[in-house]
């Protein structure tokens, strides 16, 4: 697959499969990453969160794959995307951030990146159950807008058969959606997949050295493990917002990854259709098949055992929590709630973590429930 000329093959399977998914951008990040992966794209060669201009942390990242998984190698940086889209709430993220006419935050980013051979992408999902945030005439002032800063532009409203995109120096043309796969799993665990033998533990087995970049990039190959594995889009989901988990702010804890069962069919939102007298925390519960904390980044490499073992806690900690609060939520809904716990540590350091942090680690792990995966040197 070449990375800087066919980016845009991949748009029709990957809004099919987005149109199906009310939640956070996040999970809209590693669906296409997904997309990329399937399409042959190298594991090494695609990054999440990269820093390409000093602290503005750019969405997705292709490199060129001579980077082999070493993020920031930014001169090997070749396609630059912003995305913007999902449900913050009850409502349309991209009808709260991109209105025609005014400064659009993720256009500046891409067109104040360094390079000028670097191609820059502007991907906007609509969803019209929260309020559609477009209409013709907005996405065509919006695609001005990209290409007037020599950015690449695709737009899709959710159910549309089409979708909007204008390469830059190209005029908006409409481009018909692919037919998303009706796959699903109807697995009720997902514990086998992480065991050893496993198909998502092997998967990610080995790509230790392909990892040097934010967690992000993590969460992405095990999002990809999981649909390799059957899983598919209307399942897999991001930073979930759940209303019971806040953390005693405006904001919400929200795990690393959740996986459901199909009835839950893409609403991972707080509320369907955007309305809060349908609050969708006990279909949620009860479609709850696991969660998954994740940790390892490049910017832990260079940790301790003492530090490397503490962050690791933290996370089982964060499940732990999740467990209890879920409980207490699904009691008070008079729902059940019976879902799996997994914590996935990737150790990006030269020797593996001492045998007494570990096992400490692993006894808290199987005292609580949880299945810890460890992923490091020998």
């Amino acid at each position: 697959m070449s990375m800087t000329n066919d980016v845009q093959k991949v748009l029709p399977a990957f809004f099919a499969e987005a149109g199906g998914v009310i939640g956070a951008e996040k999970t809209y990040h590693a669906l296409f990453t997904h997309q990329l992966f399937a399409a042959g794209a190298p594991l090494g060669a695609v990054g999440r969160e990269v820093g390409l201009n000093g602290r503005a942390k750019v969405d997705v990242v292709l490199f060129d794959p001579a980077a082999r998984g070493d993020f920031a190698r930014t001169d090997l940086a070749r396609v630059a995307i912003e995305f913007k889209g999902g449900a913050y709430g009850n409502r349309n993220a991209l009808r709260d951030t991109v209105r025609p006419g005014r400064p659009i935050g993720d256009l500046e980013k891409l067109a104040a990146l360094p390079g000028k051979s670097l191609q820059r992408w502007f991907l906007c999902t609509d969803l019209p159950s929260l309020g559609r945030a477009l209409t013709a005439e907005g996405v065509a002032a919006v695609a001005d807008a990209a290409t007037s800063r020599g950015v690449h532009f695709a737009y899709y409203c959710a159910g549309d058969p089409t979708f909007s995109l204008r390469t830059s120096g190209g005029t908006l043309r409409s481009v018909p959606v692919s037919a998303a796969p009706a796959g699903t799993s109807n697995a009720r665990s997902i514990a086998p997949l992480f065991a050893p033998k496993g198909s998502v533990r092997q998967w990610l087995t080995g790509q230790e050295e392909r990892l040097v970049g934010s967690e992000d990039v993590l969460v992405s190959q095990i999002y990809h493990g999981l649909r390799r594995a059957g899983f598919g889009a209307q399942q897999v989901s991001l930073e979930t917002y759940y209303s019971f988990a806040t953390a005693g702010t405006r904001m919400q804890f929200r795990p690393d990854l959740s996986i459901f069962a199909p009835g839950v069919r893409g609403h991972f939102n707080l509320y369907r259709e955007g309305k809060r007298t349908q609050p969708n925390d006990a279909l949620k519960l009860v479609q709850l098949r696991a969660l998954v904390e994740v940790k390892g980044s490049a910017a832990t490499a260079r940790a301790s055992d003492v530090a490397t073992a503490r962050l690791f806690q933290q996370d089982l900690e964060k499940l732990v929590m999740w467990q209890e609060r879920a409980a207490e939520a699904a009691g008070k809904l008079g729902v059940k709630t019976d879902f799996e716990s997994v914590f996935v540590g990737a150790d990006l350091r030269a020797r593996p973590l001492g045998r007494e942090p570990r096992v400490a680690l692993e006894g808290f792990a199987k005292a609580n429930g949880i299945q810890f995966v460890y992923l490091g040197p020998a």
